[in-house]
């Protein structure tokens, strides 16, 4: 990970680090939900470099690249199935 997507990263996490008392807080301390706030940045970065990857392939090449396209959404998919059982 770049510097400056750690630096956003602990941007966004800084008022769970207990400098600033939040709401929430007064009734419980358990805040590890809020780091998917401070993931939006990273992931629009990540999908923004595979939409520009995609772009770059030529027409000759789609397959290959919708394969791999649905091959990913598929594991993600099996990874997201097999973590629903912890829940």
């Amino acid at each position: 990970m770049s510097r400056c997507r750690r630096g956003f990263y602990v941007a966004m996490l800084s008022p769970l680090l207990g400098f600033i008392m939040l709401y929430t807080f007064r009734y419980t301390f358990v805040a590890d939900h809020y780091q998917y706030v401070a993931c939006i940045g990273p992931l629009t970065l990540a999908a923004a470099g595979l939409a520009a990857g995609f772009e770059r392939v030529k027409a000759k090449h789609a397959v290959p690249a919708l394969a791999g396209a649905g091959t990913l959404l598929c594991v993600l998919g099996g990874l997201t199935w097999a973590q629903c059982g912890a829940y």
